[in-house]
């Protein structure tokens, strides 16, 4: 459950926002006007919406194993699939901004941590066909579902590993290309958190994009994204809200952003 001290944070960020004429920094201006604030309706938006309207209409339950707790063991229990699609996928709107992100940048390889039902992996794999998008899940039984609902979306080019992240992140790095792109939407504590961007931005370089989900859910979350914010290697940081999104670029003046999304 999210903190209920949210709506402080929320009214906090929203008196703290800037809007794109308080932003003097060109490469988050054009974040702004060419991505965040891009209204096209682009077609492959509707791959994954169909997708999450029929696992809204799921009521069918599955053991799910749950990494993201906050306990030291890990948990398990029935959900509805229903249930799962309705709150644990990112909304039609910021899956929409995921893709927009993918398709204006185009990065090589994109990695995501957190699959659960597969709509943000297709949300991101339908904006460049031509970037590899590796996705790890922690579940089985959800991982099982996303499989099937890539192979339906016709993304069954997206590979997917299920277990626990921390005993998949290591080898993926080191297995894969230089990650360019990469979507954490895991376990929502704080040293967990911490744990994978460190290992992420190890195999970074200064054109990596890292997004950051649920970054005000928790105090320990929110603490998480204050030291990312600070790494020294950070240079850029943008602060949505309900997301966090980080760049990597060298030669740039260190600033951070309060948007409105």
């Amino acid at each position: 459950m999210a903190d209920p001290l949210i709506i402080i944070r929320y009214l906090r960020h929203t008196l703290a926002s800037k809007t794109k004429y308080g932003i003097h920094s060109p490469f988050i201006y054009d974040y702004v006007t060419l991505v965040l604030n891009d209204n096209n309706l682009y077609a492959e938006y509707k791959i994954a919406e169909e997708i999450r309207k029929e696992m809204l209409t799921r009521n069918e339950k599955i053991m799910v194993s749950d990494f993201g707790t906050g306990g030291q063991k890990m948990a398990e229990y029935p959900k509805k699939i229903s249930a799962i699609a309705r709150n644990s996928s990112k909304t039609a709107k910021y899956g929409r901004l995921l893709h927009r992100m993918v398709k204006y940048y185009k990065p090589a390889t994109i990695l995501e941590l957190g699959t659960s039902l597969g709509i943000s992996s297709i949300y991101m794999a339908s904006a460049s066909r031509e970037s590899r998008l590796i996705t790890l899940e922690g579940c089985p039984n959800i991982a099982s579902i996303a499989e099937a609902n890539f192979i339906k979306a016709g993304m069954d080019r997206i590979e997917i590993v299920t277990g626990k992240i921390d005993d998949h992140l290591e080898t993926v790095l080191h297995g894969s290309e230089r990650p360019d792109f990469v979507f954490f939407d895991a376990n929502h504590r704080l040293e967990p958190t911490l744990k994978y961007f460190d290992l992420c931005k190890k195999h970074s370089s200064e054109n990596s994009i890292f997004v950051f989900d649920d970054i005000h859910w928790s105090s320990g979350m929110e603490k998480a994204w204050e030291t990312i914010v600070r790494d020294e290697r950070v240079t850029l940081s943008v602060d949505l809200f309900w997301m966090g999104v980080v760049f990597f670029r060298k030669g740039t003046v260190k600033q951070h952003f309060n948007l409105s999304f």
